[in-house]
């Protein structure tokens, strides 16, 4: 019988751990698994990541595989982030979409982009996925010079 030993920061989200304990019991029980649950409550007020943990496990005991055969699902593409530092010009979102999908024409099938406003600092962030490098850089390239043009 194999022994698997969890600790779990719980973090006021008790129902779904519940749920999430009862199915790790069942699928236990099931392949003559044994658990030995420490419950934590003192450490954070967040705890996502930990019941997405316990998920990926749960599925990987009930699948019996393991996690690199459970998330082989596509192939990683290169990707390529820049930040374009806007200070204080208002750049409007509308401009970004219009401008975003010209980009989106551009790269086609080869690969997809974002552009957005950062949320925290005055930067327009910029990632373009795709194996053609050259093409990736082309693009980042056409958005700074666009959005020089802008301002």
């Amino acid at each position: 019988m194999k022994n698997f030993t969890i600790a779990i920061p719980v973090f006021n989200d008790w129902d779904n751990l519940n749920r999430l304990l009862k199915k790790i019991n069942l699928i236990a029980k099931k392949n003559s698994f044994e658990f030995n649950i420490l419950i934590i409550n003192d450490f954070s007020t967040t705890g996502d990541a930990i019941i997405s943990s316990l998920q990926v496990l749960s599925l990987m005991i009930e699948k019996n595989k393991p996690i690199s055969e459970l998330t082989n699902l596509f192939t990683l593409t290169k990707q390529i982030n820049h930040e374009i530092k806007i200070g204080k010009k208002n750049i409007s979102n509308k401009t970004l979409e219009d401008l975003s999908l010209k980009m989106r024409e551009k790269i086609g099938s080869e690969g997809r982009l974002i552009i957005r406003k950062s949320g925290t600092e005055p930067l327009i962030r910029i990632m373009v996925e795709t194996d053609n490098h050259e093409l990736g850089n082309k693009l980042i390239n056409e958005i700074k010079s666009s959005l020089d043009f802008l301002s």
